[in-house]
């Protein structure tokens, strides 16, 4: 496999985690894909395509979709970078989620906060 194909594989695997994401998030908030497109001016068959991993997303639309969720994109797509650089240590979700326990008792509060959104985020979202 050379680079440009190993670039094309990681973009399709972060369209899919993007979609998983919008799609537990809406769950979470016991929207439909109806009520969430209507919300954001955008149809069921697009927010369908998008938790699916099925369409290529532009920045404009994907900030939409996350501010219709009440949820920051950016901290979402930090959780993700820092997801995968876990699971490519071999870690399993719950020595993840041990290890970050583990550290909890000596944070400052700002590392605590951090710590602490990220442990929601990983509940949600899962592996």
């Amino acid at each position: 496999m050379n680079r440009i194909t190993e670039g094309k594989d990681d973009a399709k695997d972060l369209i899919k985690k993007i979609g998983e994401i919008v799609r537990n998030l809406r769950s979470s908030k016991n929207l439909t894909q109806e009520e969430l497109g209507k919300k954001i001016n955008m149809s069921q068959h697009f927010i369908s395509d998008i938790e699916n991993g099925k369409t290529n997303i532009s920045l404009i639309k994907l900030i939409q979709i996350f501010k219709g969720l009440d949820s920051d994109l950016l901290d979402n797509l930090n959780f993700i970078r820092i997801e995968t650089k876990l699971l490519s240590h071999g870690l399993t979700p719950e020595e993840i989620h041990s290890k970050m326990i583990e550290i909890y008792k000596n944070l400052t509060p700002e590392e605590e906060d951090i710590i602490l959104k990220f442990i929601a985020y990983y509940r949600l979202h899962g592996s």
